[in-house]
């Protein structure tokens, strides 16, 4: 089948990497696919495509700060993704991220293709998306030949809000190496660090259980705007001294691999990628039970431990707990690494073709 993806640009970020693979792996099985973005030609791609996989930008112009003039931008780019998918006809458009699937929605509008779009995120959670997108997203999500979530719980959200048909397949586990590093005492959290990972919950919960533990250590992997405010916290708390703070790394497999406990405090997930390649490694994970994801992947005391979103005393509980059960670590961790299977690339990216075909299946007939 002949396929039109689009995403807003392709740099770092897990949309992003989602898309690009799922685009090779479609392409690999014979798929023609052409990858869109609203960018510069100058602009770089962050994640290697596959040779088969075309490419094309579409320029960003630049809207002026008056709603007239973002208006004009946005109707240039409709009107840029509408002439390719005109030229292009394939049988199906895929769209990421929130902004641009109102765009690709609006694009398709009459030209009898079929629109998959995918939600990256929660959307009762990602207040930070503007009134006029989020409206836009309640009359035109309805349009699509489906919507996918992430979660049953981004899911329940989209079919009462916004009346769509929506499917659930969840992020793909990246291929990883197996874990043959030994275990070191610190407690690793990876992630961006703003308010909603909840970084400040996880260092007050460290501050009330690090006395008990003198050979351990909090390691912080990420970087973020919250960065000076995090450590300014840590030394009040009087962890100076335990907190390591590594900023982004590309090797973030190999902590995953050392640690004895992976810790995420998370406020409101989209998909926790983060926690689903902790347990892929094999370390004992703790996380808050937050909207979205990491109920639905943990089972509590099988492979994984949840507390209640911002109880600090119940994260410093669980943290106890693990720190001072090596045997119980252990049996987490082995547990956790079902979701090598669970979460596998081709499984999910399976799911992903089966869905598309019968979209771009649909779309043919219609035509």
């Amino acid at each position: 089948m002949k396929a039109l993806f689009v995403i807003s640009t392709l740099g770092a970020g897990g949309a992003e990497r989602a898309m690009s693979e799922l685009a090779g792996f479609l392409a690999k099985r014979g798929w023609s696919i052409l990858l869109v973005s609203f960018e510069n030609e100058t602009a770089s791609d962050f994640y290697p495509l596959h040779p088969a996989v075309r490419r094309a930008r579409l320029g960003n112009p630049q809207p002026a700060a008056n709603w007239a003039g973002k208006l004009a931008a946005n109707v240039r780019r409709v009107r840029a993704l509408r002439a390719v998918i005109a030229q292009e006809r394939p049988e199906v458009v895929l769209s990421f991220m929130e902004t641009t699937n109102v765009l690709t929605l609006l694009a398709c509008f009459c030209l009898g293709v079929s629109a998959v779009i995918g939600e990256r995120t929660h959307p009762a959670h990602h207040v930070t998306v503007p009134t006029v997108w989020r409206w836009g997203r309640r009359l035109l999500y309805r349009r699509a030949r489906c919507v996918v979530a992430q979660t049953d719980s981004a899911a329940g959200w989209l079919r009462r809000h916004c009346h769509c048909a929506v499917r659930v397949i969840p992020n793909a586990l990246r291929d990883l190496p197996e874990p043959q590093l030994e275990r070191q005492h610190f407690v690793l959290s990876v992630g961006r660090l703003e308010t909603v990972k909840g970084f400040d919950m996880l260092l007050r919960a460290f501050a009330l259980v690090h006395e008990s533990f003198p050979d351990w250590r909090a390691v912080m992997v990420g970087d973020g705007p919250l960065r000076e405010e995090l450590q300014l916290l840590a030394k009040e708390l009087g962890l100076a001294a335990r907190v390591d703070w590594l900023g982004r790394r590309s090797d973030v497999e190999v902590w995953y691999a050392r640690a004895s406990v992976v810790a995420q405090a998370s406020r409101f997930e989209g998909f926790p990628n983060v926690l689903l390649e902790a347990m892929g490694m094999g370390a004992a994970t703790i996380s808050t039970d937050c909207e979205s994801g990491p109920g639905e992947i943990i089972t509590h005391g099988i492979d994984g431990w949840l507390v209640p979103v911002d109880d600090v005393q119940a994260m410093a509980a669980g943290l106890r707990t693990l720190m001072a059960d090596a045997a119980l670590r252990l049996d987490l961790g082995r547990s956790a690494m079902a979701v090598r299977e669970r979460y596998a690339d081709i499984l999910i990216s399976s799911q992903w073709e089966r869905l598309l075909f019968a979209a771009g299946t649909a779309g043919v007939e219609r035509r």
